[in-house]
């Protein structure tokens, strides 16, 4: 069991973040943040989805 490092809730384990926005965004919110820390699914699953919310935006 690991801990996520963006929601704090203790999960089987982390992953990371291919997409170049979706790191960008992270590191926006979370400027400790970095990549090698990854984050639990659920929440790099809601900020990859909001990239592309807030890039549909933009447009």
């Amino acid at each position: 069991m690991t801990t996520c490092t963006l929601c704090g809730q203790t999960v089987d384990s982390v992953s990371h973040v291919a997409e170049d926005a979706t790191l960008k965004l992270i590191q926006k919110m979370y400027p400790k943040w970095v990549s090698r820390d990854g984050g639990c699914p659920k929440c790099l699953d809601y900020y990859q989805n909001l990239d592309k919310r807030v890039n549909l935006l933009s447009d």
